[in-house]
């Protein structure tokens, strides 16, 4: 683990509904929050020899100093120094070579206490979780109770009215669903007062009607020189995940459990075996990144790991995973086609299992009546709801909970005039569900999948052959910036899909990709010779501005040989003039960056020198920025304040980080399907 400066620290991450982060350099001074900002407190305290000091959450108690906090993969680890020194560590287990164990919705807290001096302590440690962890705004009637369970206690909590996945939206947590802490230590459902009388010396009161604080606590006396340790698993159960085209879909992990309790159990019995196989992954990970790519490229991977994978939610369909993601903090989409393209190398990179099901849920919605266009979908509904694409459609057509009867899944009008068709990404979508497809492939080598979905991939392409160059006035992923004609970075990506289109036919001998590959090849020719300004290519082709080329690193990954090695180092070269403080700007029309797409075009160097100098700037970034949320994706390269309008974090888009790993596995790999 790493001792690393952030803007908001993963604490308890599950999924979009159930993720928690401290948004505090020590744990003691805020509350505890969801990544939307909502507050979610969790205190923590520790009474040693009957003095109570606070470590976790907000409050009035003197608190116990703490002297860092460090990073994993999967864990965030606290510790403070007293009288004692306390270690309290956070594990979110996901091992995503392990689909069973990534989307069992049960975690750790550890705690360890160390005596420091050469007396003997009484040390007693308690968590107290609010019921405002499991409901929305405005105080909501809760319910709990207390069992036995794997030879110790667990206690849940929740609303009493339980409606799974009545509404949609972005910034919205949880509002029903039940939160579980469970171990060998006591477990009590109390009063907020009850907490209060109990660190006064007073024993917890538990009973009907106390279903405020939900706790666990655990005592021990201590010698000198003496330790104190213990673990206890949290678990998150939210009953139903997922509407998935009309079908009410539970989370992936019921698929080997029961229940709940099924799971806490296991996580209980497994909490060696599986802490065992978090720290081998980190320090795998350390081994191999630090010497290689240095410290700051290994912090950017640790900042993201858990917010990309807990902005998605893994259910089952059809025998097979189906991987949602929502699209935080921008619209609140689920299976959002561009938000997938950056998030994919992490995918591709540990479980390209993961990254088909970010897939399948568009070409289903791509095949139902609807859906009347020749290019690809932008998304698959609005998270929990994957019922068609909700981006661009006018809002009478636009269902928002279950109960508005008054409006149609989706998926189930039969008309063609719901979309605003001035609204969409038909380029843009097309060519990154064509790249997808064949770097899946690459991974796979799944010859099916090309199969079952080839009617829809020859029709984008061939929508990418007619549409894909002299681009009419059209939003792109980066929509934020602005609509852009005659774009040159987004001719680049429907460029290279057609090359590789070419391949796909070819390697599969499933026609004559020449005609694709000429095709490419006049395309990338022209928009050389039409952007070309002498020391950078231009943003668009009648333009003098320039821009980030970011999707230039398909030619590289796979050997199209589409625009050359003369071409990255140009832009290189002239990024080097643009690179800011905190970053480099997306183009020249504004000064905020975006991180996944700065990390992208590091690709582009054969040296590790570029991605060294970006990944410098964006630790700097994190460790100075003013913005207290999770990895921000959009910000400021000059100021540290927060970006005008529409800040955008918390999102799985941030999975661009190990895009340079998964170019060097692709250029060493003997098992490339598509090369």
């Amino acid at each position: 683990m790493r001792e690393i400066t952030l803007p908001a620290y993963p604490i308890l991450t599950f999924d979009p509904m159930m993720s928690l982060w401290s948004a505090s350099d020590k744990l003691y001074e805020s509350d505890v929050r969801m990544w939307t900002k909502h507050d979610k407190p969790i205190r923590g305290y520790i009474i040693i020899d009957g003095n109570v000091y606070r470590f976790m959450g907000a409050g009035n108690e003197e608190i116990i100093p703490q002297t860092k906090v460090e990073m994993g993969l999967t864990s965030t680890k606290y510790t403070f120094e007293g009288i004692v020194r306390l270690e309290v560590t956070f594990t979110n287990p996901f091992i995503l070579s392990d689909l069973k164990l990534t989307s069992r919705p049960v975690g750790y807290v550890t705690v360890n206490v160390v005596n420091t001096d050469d007396k003997k302590h009484f040390v007693d440690v308690l968590f107290d979780f609010s019921e405002q962890l499991i409901y929305r705004g405005k105080k909501k009637l809760t319910v709990g109770g207390i069992s036995q369970l794997a030879g110790g206690n667990v206690g849940f909590i929740g609303r009493r009215n339980q409606k799974p996945m009545y509404d949609a939206g972005d910034i919205l947590d949880t509002d029903w669903g039940y939160f579980f802490v469970a171990g060998q230590l006591k477990v009590a459902l109390c009063s907020s007062r009850a907490v209060q009388k109990y660190l006064s010396g007073r024993p917890i009161k538990t009973g009907k009607g106390f279903c405020k604080e939900l706790i666990a606590d655990k005592s021990a006396t201590i010698d000198k020189k003496g330790t104190f340790s213990f673990h206890f698993c949290f678990a998150w159960d939210d009953g139903y995940s997922i509407d998935y085209y009309g079908v009410k879909k539970k989370g992936y992990w019921t698929k080997y459990y029961q229940d709940v309790y099924a799971a806490i159990r296991e996580g209980l019995k497994d909490y060696d075996k599986t802490m065992a196989r978090c720290l081998a992954e980190d320090t795998g990970a350390e081994n191999e990144i630090i010497p290689n790519f240095g410290l700051s490229y290994y912090t950017l991977l640790l900042a993201s790991f858990r917010q990309v994978i807990a902005a998605h939610k893994l259910i089952e369909a059809d025998g097979k995973p189906i991987f949602i993601s929502k699209e935080n903090s921008s619209n609140g989409c689920a299976a959002t086609v561009d938000v997938t393209y950056p998030s994919s190398p992490l995918f591709l990179l540990q479980n390209p299992a993961l990254l088909r099901g970010m897939l399948d849920p568009v070409y289903a919605f791509a095949r139902k009546p609807v859906w009347r266009y020749d290019f690809a979908p932008h998304d698959a509904g609005i998270f929990p709801y994957v019922m068609g694409q909700v981006y661009a459609i006018y809002g009478q057509y636009r269902r928002r909970s279950y109960a508005d009867k008054k409006k149609l899944p989706v998926f189930m009008y039969d008309r063609d005039d719901i979309y605003n068709y001035k609204r969409q990404m038909p380029v843009e979508e097309s060519a990154n569900m064509i790249i997808l497809t064949a770097a899946y492939y690459n991974e796979t080598g799944d010859k099916k999948y090309i199969m079952d979905n080839f009617d829809l991939l020859q029709k984008w392409a061939n929508y990418l052959v007619e549409k894909g160059f002299d681009l009419e006035n059209q939003l792109s992923t980066d929509d934020f910036s602005g609509w852009l004609p005659k774009n040159v970075n987004l001719a680049i990506k429907s460029t290279v899909a057609i090359a590789l289109w070419a391949k796909v036919l070819q390697k599969l001998d499933l026609g004559d990709g020449k005609e694709y590959r000429v095709k490419a090849e006049e395309m990338a020719a022209d928009l050389k010779r039409a952007s070309d300004r002498g020391d950078h290519y231009a943003i668009t082709l009648d333009g003098d501005g320039w821009s980030t080329k970011y999707n230039l690193v398909w030619d590289k990954i796979f050997s199209l040989n589409l625009f050359g090695e003369e071409f990255y180092q140009k832009e290189l070269t002239y990024y080097k003039t643009k690179l800011n403080t905190y970053g480099l700007p997306l183009d020249h029309r504004n000064s905020y960056s975006k991180s996944d797409w700065m990390m992208w075009v590091t690709v582009l160097d054969d040296s590790d020198e570029t991605l060294r100098l970006y990944a410098d700037t964006l630790v700097k970034m994190l460790a100075e920025t003013t913005m207290r949320i999770p990895y921000p994706d959009l910000f400021e390269t000059i100021e540290k304040a927060m970006v005008k309008g529409n800040p955008m974090f918390a999102r799985t888009v941030q999975g661009g980080m190990w895009l340079p790993l998964y170019a060097i596995k692709v250029a060493q790999s003997d098992k490339n399907y598509l090369l």
